[in-house]
């Protein structure tokens, strides 16, 4: 859901009481972390803020076409939430990480394992290109009963097997060392 992101505060910490709140030490990296961290709290304060609106709306409608739609939006925005909530404990695991020096877990494992977790992550993308394919098959099939609702769910579902491929491509990139693709310039490509 598009929204106006509230500007970050220009302020950040700059003593180790300040980090203390946060439950993370300083280090070189904390203001920015700090500002990162703000503006995900800020992102999660509008996202909550509007759930609870999405939810008002689907509850009073009497309409099951509208309280179904609604609550797909309302899953993804609760799914959102918790992802933000996810981010943010990760900034303040990454920093404390960082500034101790300890490994990050995968860089530890046997390098069979990682080629193995590697090659089920094709197979992941694979079926995920699999479900896109069947998708547009149901989409074609549907526009002889004019079914636009049906087309639409298709089309959603075909958006989250896009944003699955991106998450696949990301680990797979950072198991093999590489630098993963920037989100949102994947694109499916048909065969």
């Amino acid at each position: 859901m598009a929204r106006n992101i509230t500007p970050v505060p220009a302020k950040v910490a700059t003593s180790s009481a300040e980090g203390a709140i946060w439950g993370i030490t300083a280090a070189p990296e904390f203001p920015m972390v700090q500002r990162l961290m703000t503006a995900f709290k800020i992102h999660e304060s509008d996202e909550e803020r509007w759930l609870a609106i999405y939810k008002n709306v689907a509850e009073r409608s009497d309409d099951p076409l509208i309280r179904f739609l609604l609550n797909l939006i309302i899953v993804d925005e609760e799914r959102h939430h918790e992802t933000m909530g996810s981010m943010i404990t990760g900034l303040k695991d990454d920093l404390a990480t960082t500034g101790s020096g300890k490994p990050v877990p995968w860089r530890s494992m046997p390098r069979a394992r990682i080629k193995a977790l590697i090659q089920t992550l094709e197979r992941f993308r694979e079926i995920e290109r699999q479900g896109i394919k069947a998708y547009k098959r149901l989409i074609k099939l549907s526009e002889a009963f004019q079914q636009d609702l049906f087309a639409l769910v298709c089309r959603t579902m075909i958006q989250d097997s896009l944003k699955h491929i991106g998450i696949l491509d990301f680990l797979s990139a950072k198991l093999r060392g590489t630098t993963p693709r920037r989100v949102g310039r994947h694109q499916y490509k048909r065969k």
